[in-house]
């Protein structure tokens, strides 16, 4: 909680947690398309900055960790912009693990703000609902990030994978389905999937439904202290 700014509002006035829901979804499309253009690699990593930058906008972290991150994100959107310029960069591919290392702090600090609320708003459900989306997301830049140092990491029905296929992968971990199309056999990509699957369900039959039962209401422990 150390990163969040109480001096930046109520947790009951919080906004934001919609719009921020919306550019994930927009994440989503996008990265279904984006390797059929040329451009599509920044128009994905523009929408992961903003994704990014939202999340900890509308959680009120402290402003000196929002600049920071904002420097990194401009400095990360020059890099695409480079390697989108000049395509014999290999630069994309690489920092698959860095934007997931980043994006990770998207899901902690909205989980942080939201676990504050002392009434469950719809705001609250938004705010829960892309804290579930953003974990596979994360993940999904993991799995790219592992395939890209070892490539023998994973059984693939494709010789070259592209980002859609991780964020596939990731959902289809998350959610249990498991397809069974993708075969991670790397220690660590085993690893990470199965890290992954018990986090997906764990966060949605505790946290999203606790919030989901309590829609407009305080939480019992909140209303006790009152």
């Amino acid at each position: 909680m150390a990163a969040l700014d109480p001096t930046e509002g109520s947790p009951d006035d919080d906004r934001g947690y919609g719009v921020l829901l919306i550019l994930i979804l927009a994440l989503l499309v996008a990265q279904t398309v984006a390797h059929e253009y040329r451009g599509g690699g920044l128009v994905v990593g523009v929408l992961v900055t903003a994704v990014l930058l939202v999340a900890l906008r509308s959680s009120h972290v402290k402003r000196p960790l929002f600049r920071a991150t904002a420097i990194f994100a401009a400095i990360g959107l020059i890099a695409l912009v480079s390697a989108t310029i000049d395509t014999s960069r290999t630069l994309v591919p690489d920092i698959a693990l860095v934007v997931g290392v980043l994006l990770a702090a998207a899901p902690l600090v909205v989980l942080g703000r939201i676990v504050r609320h002392r009434v469950i708003t719809i705001e609250t459900i938004f705010g829960a609902i892309s804290v579930y989306l953003l974990i596979a997301l994360v993940f999904a830049f993991w799995f790219s990030g592992v395939h890209n140092a070892d490539g023998a990491a994973f059984i693939l029905p494709e010789a070259e994978p592209n980002q859609t296929t991780w964020t596939y992968y990731s959902f289809v971990t998350i959610t249990t389905l498991g397809y069974g199309d993708i075969t991670p056999v790397a220690t660590m990509a085993r690893s990470l999937a199965g890290i992954e699957a018990v986090l997906g369900q764990v966060y949605l039959v505790t946290i999203v439904a606790r919030f989901v039962s309590l829609l407009g209401t305080a939480p019992p422990r909140r209303a006790e202290v009152r």
